[in-house]
């Protein structure tokens, strides 16, 4: 099902939503911290210019007066449906009574825009896993051979004679065993593709663990990435905010699974 703009009509009956109930995918985000909230609700509502986009319908309501930027959890169920209903096809919308599709649905479809292979099964965080372990494989492929070597030796993953495509395969392999492992490659591969994306020079998720991250990623790599994963059709301007918010989401997920929370 293909992403509609908004439209005077979608904006009608968002007006007339009845449950503000979260989507249970999405309940984790009520105990995020209000930094990382901040940062989802900006890439849903700014542009990379910093301005308010169009089709955006967030910042209008009394919530987000009341709430943004110092209360984020009280906003987190708003910032929820605003993620869905980019994600969502309006018209499809409207008809079921303005409610947007599931947060599943939405990640089914940006991993299919995104050329990633997922089950029919698959729940969303499944999902979310394989999207960022093809960020990171795309990422990974981009490297030179010192710098592979580099990421390698942070990890302690003996590289020592391997050549550049034996070095990646073992780095990936230790990613699938390790969540440590994955954490670490997924968050400073999606920092970079995050900041170049979203523009003016974002932070994204998780402070803490990008202190723990891998410095030789730094740098152009989000230029690199976004080139070589021609998959993403940048024109689409549904995908260009559904994209990085769904990546964000899912590194916030990861971030409480580090901290031992429920996500």
């Amino acid at each position: 099902m293909p992403i509609v703009f908004d439209t005077p009509l979608s904006r009608f009956f968002t007006s007339f939503r009845a449950d503000s109930s979260m989507d249970r995918d999405l309940s984790f985000l009520a105990h995020c911290d209000n930094s990382e909230l901040q940062k989802l609700c900006d890439i849903l509502t700014h542009d990379q210019n910093g301005h308010l986009r169009l089709t955006e319908h967030l910042t209008s309501k009394e919530v987000y007066l009341e709430n943004y930027p110092e209360q984020m959890q009280s906003l987190a169920p708003a910032i929820a449906d605003e993620l869905l209903r980019f994600g969502s096809n309006s018209i499809a919308t409207a008809l079921r009574y303005n409610t947007p599709d599931s947060y599943e649905t939405v990640v089914r479809r940006v991993c299919h825009q995104m050329k990633v292979k997922v089950g029919k099964y698959d729940n969303a965080a499944t999902m979310e896993h394989a999207l960022l372990e093809e960020l990171c494989e795309a990422g990974l492929k981009s490297l030179t051979l010192e710098e592979l070597r580099t990421v390698a030796d942070q990890l302690d993953i003996p590289a020592k004679g391997l050549t550049k495509q034996a070095i990646a395969a073992a780095i990936l392999a230790a990613m699938r065993i390790s969540p440590i492992f994955f954490r670490r490659v997924a968050v400073s591969m999606t920092y970079e593709f995050l900041s170049f994306v979203i523009g003016r020079g974002v932070a994204v998720v998780g402070a803490r663990s990008l202190q723990r991250s891998l410095g030789v990623l730094a740098g152009p790599l989000g230029w690199i990435i976004l080139t070589g994963w021609t998959a993403w059709d940048i024109a689409s301007p549904a995908y260009r905010v559904c994209i990085p918010a769904v990546i964000q989401v899912a590194l916030m997920r990861l971030e409480l699974q580090e901290e031992g929370r429920d996500a």
